[in-house]
Parts: structure tokens; sequence; C-alpha cells
């Protein structure tokens, strides 16, 4: 029988082996604590000695019921607006002065690669029936709506559907996808967009989304990536290890097994990485590196955003001179 301990109000319990492959951990780090939204507690994360699989994960594990502990002041479930969409003076300042650099940068690879993942990744497919795994209050299905899809969400959080519903007229299934009793081959593409990482048990989602996926149909997955550049210059401090929220961070040949366990064929799908959010990670992590925390709704001060520039494009140089080096780890798969 699996024994519950408290840890500081969040029960929790012991994941010494690799959720994927059940391959025996060695602990990477440990006696980490929550620097974006202080839930209380500390935490380790450790790695999978399987070199085939190297998945890092939470330990102990946070126990399903007490989930919401963890989420209490999440950014999506809040409707807050966090720093990277401030409507500050300095902020707008700062962008309408990027605005030329911008321009340059979405003429390169890496700049169109942002703009595509405005999308998740389905710039190129016929709009269709469109479901959102994790969308929390479904600002972005809202902006898909525009773009010809039918939209609709999941996620279970009740308050964060009924601001879905109440701000964009948008349906937002209550509950674990596995759980909903959706109709199979109802969608023509599910994004899950850094959701896997949340859950202690991604086959069985995957398995779910492969489910109510039509023949042809698009499954999109973005996580992040447990070889990127950041980890490797932020270690413990790296803001996507993201303790206690993040179940796991997925390695490129981690992800690939996971799809073959959910039962999707390998041969039809495509496991790459980028950077678009390097900014971001960049900011945040020193944040964590100096001061042990990450004020995510307060606007970015200027040296914030010099550096985050900077980390940037040092990220994209990573990523030029090794392809599994991204930020996030991206999985499109077709039905």
């Amino acid at each position: 029988m699996t024994q519950i301990a408290d840890n500081c109000g969040v029960r929790v319990i012991d994941q010494p082996r690799c959720p994927l492959c059940q391959t025996t951990g060695q602990i990477l780090y440990e006696n980490l604590v929550d620097g974006l939204y202080e839930v209380p507690g500390k935490w380790s994360v450790m790695r999978c000695e399987n070199e085939a699989c190297e998945v890092l994960w939470l330990h102990p594990r946070p126990i399903e019921h007490d989930s919401a502990l963890l989420y209490e002041n999440y950014f999506t479930h809040q409707g807050v607006t966090p720093a990277w969409q401030s409507q500050s003076l300095p902020y707008r300042i700062w962008v309408k002065l990027g605005i030329g650099y911008r321009a340059l940068v979405n003429r390169t690879s890496a700049g169109r690669l942002r703009l595509r993942s405005e999308q998740n990744f389905l710039d190129t497919v016929t709009p269709g029936r469109l479901l959102d795994v994790g969308c929390g209050e479904a600002g972005w299905l809202a902006g898909m709506r525009k773009r010809g899809w039918q939209v609709e969400g999941q996620d279970i959080d009740a308050s964060a559907a009924q601001r879905a519903e109440r701000d964009h007229a948008i349906t937002v299934h209550v509950g674990r996808l596995e759980e909903l009793g959706i109709a199979n081959d109802t969608y023509d593409a599910i994004t899950l967009s850094h959701v896997i990482e949340h859950v202690a048990q991604p086959a069985a989602l995957l398995q779910a989304c492969n489910r109510l996926l039509k023949p042809g149909g698009r499954i999109i997955v973005r996580t992040p990536n447990a070889k990127s550049f950041g980890l490797a210059r932020f270690g413990r401090h790296w803001v996507a290890l993201d303790p206690p929220r993040h179940m796991c961070i997925f390695t490129p040949a981690a992800l690939t097994r996971l799809i073959a366990d959910a039962g999707i064929s390998p041969a039809r799908c495509a496991v790459w990485t980028n950077s678009v959010h390097a900014q971001f990670i960049g900011i945040a992590s020193r944040d964590l590196l100096k001061q042990h925390r990450h004020r995510w709704q307060a606007s970015y001060s200027l040296s914030q955003l010099i550096y985050g520039q900077f980390f940037e494009l040092t990220a994209w140089n990573a990523l030029r001179h090794d392809a599994l080096m991204g930020e996030e780890l991206v999985l499109e798969a077709s039905k």
C-alpha cells in the first residue's frame, strides 16, 4: 500500500522510480522550493538512469486530491495579467522600440517559428473542430476561433471554465479528459500547450487524445525540454523545473517513448525543439538564481528585459549548434 506523507500541508507519495520506464533514478536537485507561486514544502527532482530515457521527475509527488493546492495562485487560473503581457508604460515603450528588431527577426527561421507558435503550430492545418487540453480561461481558443476553428476546451478547474464561458462564450469540459465521456473521433486537432508536464499519468492522457482525434487529425504537444540550454545554464534555478507543479520534464527520447506507450505510431510523429519562450526563461531563471523567486505579476525592469534579450539570442545560437537544446519540446502527431 502506498504511504501518504505530509509536505507542509500538501499530501505526497514517494516516486523513487521513473514514471515512464520504471528505472531507478538519482536525485539531481533537492530542497527545491516554489519560487513562483509560493506553494509550501521542499521538493526534489530526480533523473532516470536509463540513457534511452533520462526523464526528470518530481519527488515526492503530490497526490491528485491535493492538486488544487498547487494552482491557487497560478496565472492561467486567476484572471490576472502576467508580466509578459504587461500594459505598463515602460514595458510598452520597450515593445515599441523593439518593433523594428522584431520585424527583422520575424524574417529569420527563429522569428517564423515564433509566429507559428502563436497558433500552436496549427498554421498549416485546415480549420475544423479544435480541443485545447488544459485551456484555463480559454483566451488562446478565442483567438483561434477568429481564425475559423470551432473551439472547445478542457480543464480540471471549474472556475476557469466559468470565466471562459463568461468572457469568451467558449465551452470548457470540466474534469480529467480520460473520464469525460466524449465520443471517439470528435476533433480535427487537439493541443496540449505546456500541460503534459503537469500530469501524473501522461501516457493515459495521450491515449485519450488519440481516441478523441478523427482519422487524419493532428495532436500538438508542447512541453519543457530536459536537454535544454536553459537547464544547462541555470541548473536548479531553471524556471521550467517549476516544483511542485511539473511532475515530469521530458527529453526528446523520453517523449518519443511516451508516444509509443500511448499507442501513437512513432512513424506518424515528429519531435523537435525550439526556443520561442527563451526571453521569459532567461528573465525568470535569473531571478530565481539571484533572488530565489520570480514575481510573475510585476512588470519587467529594464535590466530584466536586456538580460532576457541577451539570453534569447544565446539560446537560439546554442540551438543552431545542437538541434536538441531548445527550451521547448514539440510533438506533432497525426492519426
